[in-house]
């Protein structure tokens, strides 16, 4: 098979004097001396501007085993080279500039299309947005108009005829759009053609129906058997980092879809609809009759029983155009198998792979490599009118899709969620009108099995998320994890796995292969991949409510984040958004279909149903507990503090206006606390579900603070909302009650959709005692309660309850930062607020050169501490020099458990000053001071004589 294909490879390369274009990497048209010019069309939209290339034209071969043979001895009788080809069916070929511009175009394309007019090549104008390296699309004799205005296109198609149009087909899904033959089938300048027609016709839009490229977004690598899908689990395998997964474990807790949950699957090319892990999930068209051969239901389409294929749909044959088999036309297919895989493999059958939707059905769409724009459109109406609440994309295209675009947002408008990979390129994807169409388009990116993101997966401020995915395309990219994805393959010796060489694919096929092995692949990947997993948990979400919107699931997904590599991504404090320099790459972070799949799931199947209120721990913390908020989600795990929430702003007095909005609050200068007397604590609290909290108590409390906190009274949370019975320690403020807490999520956060709350606390902070072992340090803590999302906690240990609790935060504050020249001394207490004895530890972390000291207590030796014991350890700092800023920061280990874990900390602020140095002069202002001096004592003189008879008269 290795040699058949080399040997098919160069022969085409011999026979075609043009690079044909194989999946992979985004494909481009960018060759030496091209040349455009500036033009447009009335698109729904609007004016939309585009380039007509004038070095280039293009030929579309509807049948290319018959019709290339042709195409050649067309280009050498008129002296044209074609320079490249795409799926063997769209061709361009480079013109030679004699000069006469665009009118000699038009009269080469006509003249080329008469010879052609037995052979059924077809040629036109080539167009393309922008000036990058986008495949252009080609316009042939068919215009599509239209108008939204109008409910019937009756009206419409009336002009049109009169104007000599030969109406062709009215879109079967989006009723005012229509396709009309030209007038002339000559016509070549079809912008001009469709310009004419928004003027003399009804139409508000008019626009050729374009022939463009679409290509796969996915790593088309070859080879091996089913191991491991790390993407839904990732336990390490093979060099990956534990839990750097989309945790599709977790999330079938709640659901694993269900049968009545449909996926729809939008692709190029063909799927094996006989796969035996994908046969048990496809979906059955209840109203049809298996190949009786007619249309039983009558939605157009006969024998319609899984699915359709719209491949060679033109206006002139719709509707019922294509087939109902939307299976693999040749060999090279095998991209749409793999994806049906991904997003709704059947799983728990003990074969093979799982999908992350495994009980989910899938209605199997094709529309081909290369196709029209009506074509291309045609499967998001079919989708929506046959019953699907997803539409899965992973293709992309550089071609001119309008009505495309405007199908996607219908489908959109209905409810669908219509999801599409980003692309595979470093670079910003989002003029693409369907990538970034941020209002009806859930558009991905990728990550990799060490939670880093893909260098070869695209980024923008239209990407909503990303999935994980494979490891990149080469070690030149680079690599940023060491697996690709697990999932189905066509059976046998066709597919991905068909025992070839595996071209940059980190695993290798045994040979022989065991049972099965080659109905699988484990080399696929890309956006290609990250998409259907994200269809798949928008599957889930779907199944465990029905009510959610649309809008509400692309929030939810976005929300329920996990903030990945933020060392690279460095996601924004204020809405967790990743634009590092102002280039957004991370998007929200990393899919987490747990998170997701249990806020809108209801609280009977251990959902949260639709309410989540949280607080936040730190920056990078937006209400995920699945694995705990100081957790700092790297390649190799870190950790982020968990006592600095960012929710928490202290304002000592003189007091500012209060916050009242969210805005207000990110803008609030924070402080450091005062001494006897009462600061003002304001507190953040949101909700990132999609139904709005009736009622949230919120309960303030403060304690000394300490490297670890002291334990909670026991009858803390018998208690909650009311008083423990001891206050001596957590003292409490009166609790206040929000109403109405409505969606407040990160993906809304400080925008005018923001409904964060923001409550004001009055901290009476006491009087500094230099001789206790608290002298300055506290901590403010804040507990959340609602009926709907109930704090539902028991440890009375504060430092591990806030990281796994995301109804409750804390904030460890300084009354004053130290304000000696270089030096500073401190006290604080670190404690064991457990009810046996640890061992324990001390790390300190201060910036380069600066010298800290603690005492009876060395830095990095392990000591013991007795039950609900504390000790004092006196810290003291050295700056390198007088007039340094900087920030000491102490963290405290418990040894006692399995792995050393994180007991609590403190951050000491240093503000080391200067001390104030007198004021200089230069010698002429010291010489004129000199001068002054015997008349200032006289004066002085003066006065102190006039003083006694200035106190007469007074008296």
């Amino acid at each position: 098979m290795r040699y058949w294909k080399f040997l098919s490879a160069v022969a085409a390369i011999l026979v075609w004097p043009f690079l044909a274009v194989a999946d992979g990497p985004q494909p481009s048209f960018a060759p030496n001396g091209l040349k455009t010019v500036p033009d447009s069309y009335i698109g729904p939209e609007g004016k939309a501007e585009v380039r007509l290339l004038v070095s280039h034209i293009g030929a579309y071969l509807p049948d290319p085993e018959k019709q290339q043979r042709a195409l050649r001895e067309l280009a050498s009788s008129y002296g044209l080279e074609i320079e490249r080809i795409y799926h063997d069916q769209l061709a361009f070929l480079r013109v030679r500039d004699d000069g006469s511009g665009r009118d000699g175009l038009v009269k080469l394309v006509r003249e080329l299309r008469a010879k052609a007019a037995r052979t059924g090549v077809r040629f036109g104008l080539a167009y393309r947005e922008g000036d990058g390296d986008s495949i252009p699309s080609v316009a042939l004799d068919e215009i599509v108009a239209g108008s939204t205005k109008a409910e019937s296109p009756d009206r419409l198609i009336a002009a049109m005829q009169e104007q000599g149009f030969k109406l062709l087909t009215v879109h079967p899904y989006l009723k005012s759009y229509a396709v009309f033959a030209a007038p002339d089938r000559d016509a070549v300048d079809l912008m001009a053609v469709a310009r004419q027609v928004v003027e003399k016709t009804p139409a508000e839009f008019a626009y050729p129906n374009f022939v463009s490229v679409a290509f796969d977004t996915e790593t088309l690598l070859n080879d091996t058997r089913f191991v491991d899908q790390w993407h839904l689990r990732n336990t390490g395998q093979n060099g990956g980092t534990v839990d750097a997964d989309a945790d599709l474990s977790l999330a079938w807790d709640i659901t694993q879809g269900a049968a009545g949950t449909i996926i729809a699957i939008h692709e190029n090319g063909g799927f094996d609809t006989t796969h035996p892990d994908l046969t048990p999930n496809l979906w059955a068209n209840p109203g049809e009759i298996p190949g009786n051969g007619i249309d039983d239901d009558g939605n157009g389409w006969v024998d319609d029983t899984l699915g359709w294929d719209f491949q060679g749909c033109t206006a002139a044959t719709s509707p019922g155009c294509g087939d109902n088999a939307p299976t693999p036309n040749d060999a090279t297919e095998n991209h749409a198998t793999a994806v049906a895989g991904v997003a709704a493999a059947r799983g728990g059958n003990a074969l093979g792979v799982s999908g992350s939707c495994p009980q989910c059905t899938l209605i199997l769409l094709r529309s081909g490599y290369v196709a029209n724009d009506f074509a291309k459109s045609l499967p998001y109406g079919y989708a929506q009118a046959e019953g699907a609440r997803i539409v899965s994309n992973s293709w992309s295209s550089s071609g001119l899709y309008p009505t495309t675009t405007a199908a996607i947002n219908a489908a959109a408008t209905a409810g669908l969620s219509v999801v599409f990979a980003a692309g595979n390129t470093a670079l910003n994807n989002c003029g693409d009108p369907r990538v970034g169409n941020n209002a009806s388009v859930l558009a991905v990116s990728s990550s990799s099995n060490q939670d880093r993101k893909v260098i070869v997966s695209s980024i923008g401020n239209c990407v909503d998320v990303l999935s994980p995915s494979h490891r990149g395309y080469n070690a030149a990219d680079p690599f940023t994890g060491t697996l690709n994805i697990t999932t189905t393959d066509r059976q046998g010796a066709a597919g991905y796995n068909n025992g070839s060489p595996v071209n940059n694919c980190p695993t290798a096929e045994n040979a022989p292969p065991p049972a099965n092995a080659r109905d699988y692949t484990e080399c696929f990947g890309g956006t290609s991949s990250a998409t259907p997993l994200t269809a798949g948990v928008i599957g889930l979400i779907e199944t465990v409510n029905g009510t959610i919107t649309r809008t509400q699931i692309q929030n939810l997904i976005q929300d329920t984040t996990d903030r990945i590599e933020d060392s690279v991504g460095q996601y924004a404090e204020a809405n967790g958004f990743s634009a590092p320099g102002g280039t957004p790459t991370h998007s929200w972070g990393r899919l987490n279909a747990f998170e997701a799949v249990r806020i809108a799931a209801p609280v009977a199947s251990g959902g949260k149903g639709g309410v989540d209120v949280f607080i936040r721990d730190n920056r990078l913390d937006w209400g995920n507990t699945a694995e705990p908020s100081n957790t700092l989600f790297e390649a190799t795990r870190g950790f982020i503090p968990h006592w600095r929430s960012v929710d928490i702003k202290v304002d000592a007095p003189p007091y500012a206006a209060a916050p009242t909005t969210n805005a207000a609050f990110e803008a609030f200068a924070d402080e450091n606390p005062v001494e006897s007397t009462v600061n003002r604590v304001y507190v953040r609290v949101r909700n990132r579900g999609p139904v709005t909290a009736e009622s949230v108590t919120v309960k303030f409390h403060w304690a000394f603070a300490g490297t670890a906190l002291p334990a909670l009274p026991a009858d803390f949370w018998t208690a909650f909302p009311a008083d423990s019975a001891d206050t001596s320690v957590w003292h409490p403020e009166p609790a206040q009650t929000i109403a109405n807490l409505a969606y407040s999520g990160a993906s809304v956060a400080g925008t005018g959709g923001d409904a964060a709350q923001i409550l004001s606390f009055d901290f009476h902070a006491p009087a500094v005692d230099p001789t206790a072992a608290n002298p300055r340090h506290y901590c403010v803590m804040v507990v959340l309660d609602s009926p709907q999302d109930p704090i539902a906690e028991s440890t009375l240990v504060v430092d591990v309850a806030t990281p796994r609790n995301n109804n409750m935060t804390h904030r460890n504050l300084s009354l004053q930062d130290s304000d000696s020249d270089s030096a500073f001394r401190d006290t604080l207490m670190v404690r064991n607020p457990f009810r046996e004895p640890i061992r324990t530890l001390l790390i300190v972390d201060a910036p380069e050169g600066w010298k800290v000291d603690t005492g009876g207590l060395p830095i990095g030796r392990p000591f013991a501490l007795e039950p609900q014991s504390e000790k004092p350890v006196r810290v003291y700092v050295q700056a390198p020099k007088p007039g340094l800023e900087g920030e000491v920061s102490l963290r405290q280990l418990n040894l006692t458990q399995k792995s050393p874990t994180v007991l609590g900390g403190f951050d000491i602020a240093f503000r080391s000053q200067k001390r104030p140095e007198p004021p200089k002069f230069d010698p002429a202002t010291l010489k004129r001071i000199e001068r002054l001096l015997p008349r200032l004592e006289s004066g002085l003189d003066r006065l102190e004589k006039l003083l006694p008879r200035l106190e007469q008269r007074l008296q």
